[in-house]
């Protein structure tokens, strides 16, 4: 029962991305974009990996989960290279595109990457979707999506 009631972690694989962003006036330049492929959940349960993609996700359907932002608020910067900030933004799940805030917390490493990490909760019955089930058990109906992303800058 704990293998479907219980937490589970597991990863995506982000397709495509970008972020831009002007340091100078983050509220008002960034933006970030992503294409995630829904079909590369793994939780090292294959039995909960094929549940939560086939049945859940319909990724024979739905094979891409796409953010897109909208826009930046609540910039807080702690040090020249360390903030947080709310990204608000369309998350398209399951064929729905819903709006989403998700709060995130930036840092720039010494080599010049960008890292971005942050969660959020999502209720699977909001994008038509339906709460992973195994042998007549089902999981709760919300998801925390946790995320850290590493960015290298572009050359453009």
């Amino acid at each position: 029962m704990a293998s479907i009631r219980g937490e589970a972690e597991g990863v995506f694989n982000i397709i495509a991305g970008d972020i831009y962003v002007d340091p100078a006036n983050p509220t008002a330049t960034g933006k970030v974009t992503l294409v995630i492929d829904a079909t590369s959940y793994n939780s090292g349960s294959p039995e909960r990996d094929r549940t939560v993609t086939q049945s859940s996700l319909d990724v024979d359907r739905y094979p891409t989960i796409g953010f897109e932002s909208t826009s930046i608020s609540g910039v807080v910067e702690t040090s020249p290279a360390d903030g947080s900030a709310t990204i608000d933004g369309a998350l398209t799940l399951h064929g729905q595109t819903h709006p989403v805030d998700v709060p995130v917390h930036l840092r720039l490493t010494s080599d010049g990457r960008a890292m971005a990490e942050g969660k959020t909760t999502i209720r699977y019955e909001e994008w038509g979707a339906t709460a992973p089930e195994i042998f007549f058990m089902r999981a709760g109906n919300e998801a925390t999506v946790s995320f850290h992303i590493l960015a290298n800058r572009s050359a453009s």
